[in-house]
């Protein structure tokens, strides 16, 4: 596993864990923002990023990844932290949060609930995997402009950076940065939807719901029953935004650092 840090390792902890091809420099501009303050750990999940491959593609599933995660747990010293997942993050955070307790003080879940939306899973089932390879990096962009539109993201620069840390170079031009096989578990997810509402019903720290105001996978509805369920629960929507707030502008960080803030470290 590849991981990355921003702050100082005296500083209170938060661990940012990434969506589903995604990779931990989905955090930086957030992790650079927070670092005078916290320390903040990003970590790219296994055929992620900088992380190796794995040999058996039905590997690319939760029990993985729970254990890698508490294996880099264990190497950063089992530290008492916030947690900030995104998509699969947040239920990896949601997992998480059952094995490790009291360790996490605060959570974070980035536009991801117990209940997630059918049409959504249909929806990435059709492109994760499914294109990999590009001839130039403009090409790759063009392409992430149109899949990941939903993020929702500025400007011609914030595009740019997204589609520099997605992709990596090689003989052909680049590829997206992550193993096409990872979609072979996850396109025979069901898509009747998945119930997650004991993990969450068992989540006893505050928690911050944030949802991107045009997501097809975390509804208002779901978001209700959340605060319903859970009493420290808070939220906020991202106007023009879907799935997921990238945290790439000031705006979308100062929630963030706001809700941190009001944590009282």
């Amino acid at each position: 596993m590849l991981a990355t840090r921003w702050g100082e390792p005296h500083l209170p902890v938060v661990l940012c864990v990434h969506g589903l091809t995604r990779n931990r420099l989905d955090f930086k501009p957030l992790a650079e923002r927070l670092s005078e303050k916290y320390c903040v750990h990003s970590i790219d999940m296994p055929g992620r990023g900088g992380s190796a491959w794995l040999a058996d593609k039905n590997d690319y599933v939760f029990p993985t990844y729970v254990a890698v995660l508490l294996a880099w747990f264990k190497h950063l010293g089992e530290p008492r932290h916030v947690w900030i997942g995104t998509s699969m993050g947040g239920l990896l955070g949601m997992v998480m949060h059952a094995a490790l307790k009291t360790k996490m003080r605060a959570f974070l879940i980035n536009d991801i609930g117990p209940t997630i939306e059918p049409a959504s899973i249909k929806r990435l089932q059709t492109y994760v995997g499914s294109k990999m390879q590009f001839t130039s990096l403009d090409e790759c962009e063009a392409y992430l402009r149109m899949v990941a539109a939903a993020f929702g993201l500025k400007n011609d620069a914030e595009w740019r950076y997204l589609a520099e840390i997605s992709s990596v170079a090689n003989e052909a031009g680049v590829r997206l940065h992550y193993d096409p096989g990872l979609a072979v578990p996850f396109r025979s997810t069901p898509t009747g939807g998945v119930d997650l509402w004991p993990l969450w019903q068992g989540i006893a720290c505050p928690t911050l719901i944030v949802r991107g105001a045009e997501s097809d996978l975390l509804s208002r509805d779901t978001v209700d029953k959340m605060k319903q369920v859970q009493a420290q629960a808070q939220s906020v929507e991202i106007a023009g935004v879907g799935h997921a707030p990238c945290f790439f502008d000031a705006d979308q960080q100062q929630v963030v650092v706001d809700w941190l803030q009001s944590l009282h470290p």
